[in-house]
């Protein structure tokens, strides 16, 4: 979820349940500082990008975003905060803690898939409610730190959280509708599937996108309540040449199967002799030739039709079939190693 949305539901938290000074009704000094950096400490783990896109995925769903996670982020957030701060280190510790654990639960809501459980139970999981970056959730996520701010005692704090519950049931009801029409139509198509995911529509309250993978092509649904779910792309799978198997070798490729399931491959001509094998997930793609669809390059071809995605994962091989770079695509920008 983006920034703004975790600090404003950390300061919702904190004025909602943390504790208050006697004097005035006001949270605890440092509090919600310590809930503030603790909604975003998370994200520390952004300085792996440049070292590596694919290193970047691989850290993210097993490292800060696990409940060992945030009580790590919570603890560190609390030193520095006591630094400047003279409340207890318990009292910053929990309450960035608080702000920690919700950001790991945002993610979850707005589709992210993570391991929460890590490295005690390896299973992915994900309870995608909303899109990332959600105007909706986000325009109620700020109205209720603006009111947490501005008045005092927990109560308004209190109903603020209580809006943003309702609305999350809400969507979380339809999405559940969403689904079984997706289910319903999936069923009706007759090919059983071997991995899924469900990703929200932004800015959609009703609409949803669901990506499953059966034995001959990796396809993309859109699904909505009150509306039969169809087929918006379809990607087929092709036997795996030579090269493809080769790519499995590079850490690239390795840090991606790992973190991704609904995944192919592709080889893409360079020049002097060379080629690219690529992969990709097919929740990073769309048609190139669709109406207003961004044109990234390399585009991917079966037959007649075309694929382009805005993340690659691969590396460059010699007419020898020699790996000589590890690359990642992340848009139009290369990372090579």
């Amino acid at each position: 979820m983006d920034p703004i949305s975790h600090v404003s539901l950390g300061r919702i938290l904190i004025a909602a349940g943390g504790a208050r000074e006697r004097a005035t009704g006001r949270p605890v000094r440092g509090t919600v500082a310590a809930a503030l950096l603790g909604a975003l400490s998370p994200d520390i783990d952004s300085i792996v990008m440049p070292f590596g896109w694919d290193r970047y995925l691989r850290v993210h769903e097993i490292g800060t975003h696990t409940i060992l996670g945030t009580v790590a982020c919570g603890l560190l957030t609390a030193a520095v905060v006591r630094v400047c701060a003279r409340s207890t280190y318990a009292t910053l510790a929990a309450a960035a803690w608080i702000g920690a654990a919700s950001h790991v639960l945002l993610d979850l809501l707005s589709s992210a898939r993570l391991r929460p459980g890590w490295p005690v139970v390896d299973t992915v999981v994900s309870l995608p409610v909303v899109a990332m970056a959600d105007p909706w959730l986000l325009t109620l996520c700020v109205a209720g730190a603006l009111v947490s701010r501005s008045f005092r005692g927990q109560l308004p704090s209190r109903l603020m959280l209580g809006a943003i519950t309702l609305f999350v049931l809400g969507k979380a009801g339809a999405g559940i509708l969403a689904v079984d029409n997706y289910a319903t139509a999936r069923d009706r198509a007759g090919e059983p599937i071997t991995a899924r995911a469900i990703e929200a529509e932004w800015a959609g309250v009703t609409g949803w996108r669901v990506f499953d993978r059966t034995a001959r092509a990796l396809r993309v649904w859109h699904t909505r309540v009150g509306a039969e779910a169809r087929v918006v792309l379809a990607w087929p799978f092709a036997e795996e040449p030579p090269a493809v198997t080769a790519s499995r070798q590079l850490s690239t490729v390795r840090n991606f199967l790992r973190t991704h399931e609904l995944v192919f491959a592709g080889v893409v001509p360079n020049a002097n002799d060379r080629s690219l094998v690529l992969w990709s997930d097919i929740r990073f793609c769309w048609d190139p030739d669709a109406p207003n669809a961004p044109h990234l390059e390399p585009v991917m071809q079966a037959g007649d039709q075309r694929l382009a995605c805005a993340l690659w994962f691969g590396g460059e091989f010699d007419a020898s079939g020699q790996a000589v770079r590890e690359i990642v695509t992340i848009g139009g920008f290369t990372q090579s190693r």
